[in-house]
């Protein structure tokens, strides 16, 4: 009987250790980067243009905004700098920020993830595409950000690469 016990113990400990090792490898792994979405602003006025350049009886009938005007509208560069310091604070690498502060783009080790959004990382596998990527269940923000972020994408979401053709006829091999 003390045999099997120091063996399971001995097992224990050694599970332990893969364990360790493998926690140690993934938190200290370089991720790739993820996308804040951030909150804009004005939306409601949008909503007002909108429905003005498309009803036939309005004087701004047909004088459709450009891309930027949209742009210069709804961003809203406080939520943008909030973000960003946030990120900068806490030791996360920003990779990007788009020209209308509406995506901010950063890169951090797994580990500086999980205490940024207070969860944890689970190791999935995509069989169909042969990769294996980082993802949580779930993710928090802090109050004071909590408004200016509508989502993270990568975090809890999985978008499979497009750049594969799932469609095309497997290949037969030749003996």
């Amino acid at each position: 009987m003390k045999i099997v016990f120091k063996i399971k113990i001995y097992f224990y400990r050694l599970q332990s250790w893969r364990i360790f090792l493998w926690n140690w490898y993934i938190l200290s792994r370089e991720l790739e980067a993820w996308t804040a979405t951030l909150q804009q602003q004005k939306l409601d006025v949008l909503n007002e243009v909108l429905y003005s350049v498309s009803d036939s009886q309005s004087s701004k009938y047909g004088k459709h905004w450009s891309y930027q005007e949209v742009a210069a509208l709804v961003s809203n560069p406080m939520a943008t700098e909030s973000v960003r310091n946030y990120l900068i604070d806490n030791g996360i690498y920003i990779e990007k920020v788009s020209k209308y502060g509406d995506y901010i783009r950063a890169s951090a080790t797994i580990g500086q993830w999980e205490t940024l959004f207070q969860t944890k990382f689970y190791e999935f596998h995509d069989e169909m595409h042969g990769i294996t990527f980082p993802r949580s269940l779930e993710y928090s923000l802090p109050d004071f950000i909590y408004d200016q972020v509508i989502g993270v994408l990568g975090v809890v979401d999985y978008f499979p690469p497009t750049n594969v053709n799932t469609h095309a006829p497997a290949k037969v091999p030749t003996i």
